[in-house]
């Protein structure tokens, strides 16, 4: 019998993730000579461009643009796990720790290691040194367990809430889930947060180099209850009956099967398989794509609502991609949209 081998991932909450970096940057300990700054920006810049190890650790001076008008990073083909090489733009505030990284400040951590390779000029030098990125993960892990031992040192005088975080897996590598929280996993956070902060599909596969967006949305969009919640909390509310009979005007009026008909021939009808219905005058809907045509839809937004859905926010997708399970919660449908029957 063959297992499942495959490694789940996770992601920390903004404020997780901000404690834990809050935590690196303190560390008086070094890891293959890397102290805490220099790991939490190693972090930070792994979190929100969702580089490989890999290609954080071939990165120089020059693959960075940092005075351009949109600050990026470049990563060359060879260095790249595709090989295709790719410009990925920066966060500001990631471009500004950079910049005061190159510059010896201590904002963004300690300066550039001063490491002179045969045969290339210092900016061609790596920025971060060291074998470190072999080891990402137990570097990661340590990090991690330093920040669960302050948040738990935090309540040493409150020993009920003390037990309670000793008994938490706040900051844990693995999860009580079995997921865990490695290197790998700062991708993942890269990508989650995209969804979080609302950019689209598409957007989110560029800047992950995906060429499949159903990896994309599939296997490294970790969303919570909580972030589909307000997806779901941007539905428009249900009128009140009084209301709703005053806005279409059947106040004291009754509906007949011909008025029910009337409204499903103004009203397109899609169903969940991806096909477009049309109605007839009987009132059942028939489908009006054949079988050589039909593509299923695709709905705008990535993770979080776009408004209301009109026709004219279904596009066509590439064959075979089904929209998710978060493009379909958290698209605001308008209630019983294309879901009337009729028993007349």
């Amino acid at each position: 019998m063959k297992t499942d081998r495959r490694r789940v991932r996770r992601t920390l909450s903004a404020v997780d993730f901000a404690e834990l970096l809050t935590v690196t940057s303190n560390s008086k300990k070094t890891f293959r000579s890397l102290d805490g700054k220099t790991r939490r920006l190693i972090y930070l810049v792994a979190a929100r461009t969702g580089l490989r190890e890999s290609e954080l650790a071939s990165l120089t001076e020059r693959s960075l643009r940092l005075d351009a008008e949109h600050p990026t990073v470049i990563i060359d083909a060879g260095d790249e796990k595709a090989r295709r090489g790719a410009e990925l733009p920066l966060h500001s505030d990631v471009a500004a720790a950079l910049r005061d990284f190159l510059g010896g400040g201590q904002g963004g951590g300690t300066s550039k290691p001063s490491i002179k390779l045969r045969g290339r000029s210092q900016d061609a030098s790596p920025l971060w040194a060291g074998s470190w990125w072999r080891v990402g993960a137990k570097m990661l892990k340590a990090d991690l367990k330093a920040a669960r031992d302050a948040w738990i040192k935090a309540a040493e005088n409150d020993p009920t809430e003390r037990e309670s975080r000793e008994q938490s897996d706040r900051f844990q590598y693995v999860d009580s889930d079995g997921r865990v929280f490695d290197f790998h996993a700062l991708r993942s956070q890269f990508i989650t947060d995209l969804g979080r902060a609302g950019v689209t599909l598409q957007e989110a596969q560029k800047l992950a180099r995906h060429s499949d967006p159903r990896l994309t949305a599939g296997h490294y969009t970790h969303l919570s209850v909580s972030d589909l919640a307000g997806s779901v909390a941007r539905l428009p509310a249900i009128p009140t009956e009084s209301a709703s009979a005053k806005a279409t005007g059947t106040d004291g009026a009754s509906t007949t099967c011909a008025d029910a008909r009337v409204a499903l021939r103004v009203a397109p009808v899609i169903d969940f398989s991806g096909r477009r219905l049309t109605t007839i005058d009987d009132g059942e809907p028939s489908d009006s794509s054949s079988p050589e045509t039909t593509k299923p839809p695709t709905m705008r937004g990535f993770a979080v609502d776009r408004g209301r859905m009109t026709t004219a926010d279904v596009e066509e997708a590439p064959p075979g991609i089904e929209p998710g399970m978060v493009d379909l919660q958290s698209t605001a449908l308008p209630l019983g949209y294309g879901a009337l029957s009729l028993t007349c």
